[in-house]
């Protein structure tokens, strides 16, 4: 009994994580999210802010500004666009996969043993 309750209890040692690993995610994790932020507050500024000071923070967001930029600019259309050229691209890219899928993983295409070794597949 006491040989059970022993092997319960067990302790789990916490792996040491290298140094260089974490300053290697905050570096990325700088270089990914510094532009986005600056794109953010790049867009709730007001134009006399923006021209005045454009390295700055902003002082006065307008939110209104993702509303204006949709309605005059026409964003809803451009959406729809890329939403369509994706569905079609995806199903386009599923369906010749699945075409292909069978005959390129049973050999029949000899022709497509070169680029499969190219390929890596």
């Amino acid at each position: 009994m006491s040989t059970a309750i022993s092997t319960m209890v067990r302790r789990h040692r916490r792996r040491r994580v290298p140094v260089g690993s974490i300053i290697c995610a905050v570096v990325l994790l700088v270089v990914f999210l510094l532009p986005l932020l600056y794109l953010l507050n790049t867009a709730i500024k007001s134009n006399a802010e923006f021209f005045s000071s454009p390295g700055s923070l902003v002082h006065h967001p307008m939110w209104g500004n993702f509303f204006h930029a949709w309605q005059q600019g026409g964003f809803g259309h451009y959406l729809l666009n890329s939403v369509l050229y994706t569905a079609a691209g995806a199903g386009m890219g599923t369906l010749l996969a699945f075409l292909l899928g069978f005959p390129v993983a049973r050999g029949y295409l000899k022709w497509l043993i070169p680029i499969e070794g190219v390929v890596g597949v």
